[in-house]
């Protein structure tokens, strides 16, 4: 929608819907003075005109804020004078000083969104996104806080692009801690006991799995979803695990079982799985 200014009391008046078009060059004509320039992937209500603030910052629906700041370089990112080629995501707590590399998103890709399944449950985290040109040099980062606050159980891929919530029906067993201990029994008063480095957790959930359905409204526990449970939780690969408390680690999975419940029409049914962790994960 096209949108201009009135003289008169600064009413606002709308021009025809035009075509939808794709633009790549921005061009200003006329005599002017351009503080800032903000380009958004989206159309906005008359109302958010009015309520844009003096001072625009980069958003989720951005595609560049200039400061020009008495030149010409309408980019976001002006110390890069090459093609962007990818995009470094970085994470830290909110106490530590140190980023921890998360992924790189290339600009090829056409992804716009980002979604992180490592993090800790109740764990506040600053997230840096930087633009990374051809060559290798990186451009000004954009920072974002956040932080979770969930129900259940997470076991999501390493590389993010699967994610299951485990809530209904749940129950975890005990959760060991294997250790490496021998003890020797000798002609003394006293047993000889030796440990070694192993420390590692191990644990069974139990649950019962399901999808939401396109409106939002109802959830389905169906023979599609079981299948995808089950093939992700025996592909042999390395996963994250999340629960409530906020412990996080990095797990692989077995012993896939699936019990249905036959006393009831729909025949729903639990799944039980077990986890052995391999590894603290990103996120300690």
């Amino acid at each position: 929608m096209l949108i201009s200014l009135s003289p008169f009391s600064n009413m606002m008046c709308q021009n025809a819907m035009p075509l939808r078009q794709t633009f790549n060059v921005v061009k200003f004509y006329g005599e002017g003075l351009v503080d800032g320039c903000h380009a958004k992937n989206r159309e906005w209500t008359n109302a958010e005109i009015i309520a844009i603030p003096d001072e625009e910052i980069f958003g989720v629906d951005s595609i560049f804020c200039a400061i020009l700041d008495n030149n010409l370089e309408a980019g976001t990112y002006p110390t890069l004078i090459n093609d962007i080629d990818y995009y470094k995501i970085q994470k830290r707590k909110s106490d530590a000083l140190v980023y921890t590399d998360v992924a790189n998103v290339t600009h090829a890709s056409g992804l716009t969104t980002y979604v992180d399944y490592s993090s800790k449950n109740f764990q506040s985290y600053v997230y840096s996104i930087s633009p990374v040109d051809i060559t290798g040099i990186v451009g000004f980062d954009q920072t974002k806080f956040g932080s979770h606050n969930f129900f259940g159980w997470y076991l999501s891929a390493i590389d993010n692009s699967v994610c299951y919530r485990f809530d209904m029906n749940l129950q975890s067993d005990a959760i060991k801690r294997n250790e490496d201990v021998k003890i020797y029994d000798n002609y003394t008063q006293y047993a000889v006991i030796s440990t070694g480095v192993r420390k590692y957790l191990s644990g069974k959930l139990s649950t019962m799995p399901y999808s939401i359905s396109i409106s939002g409204e109802d959830y389905e526990i169906d023979l599609e979803t079981l299948d995808l449970v089950r093939d992700f939780i025996t592909n042999g690969e390395q996963k994250y695990l999340r629960n409530t408390i906020g412990e996080v680690w990095k797990v692989n999975t077995k012993g896939f079982e699936n019990k249905f419940l036959d006393n009831i029409i729909e025949n729903p049914y639990n799944i039980q799985f077990e986890f052995i962790q391999t590894n603290l994960g990103l996120c300690e």
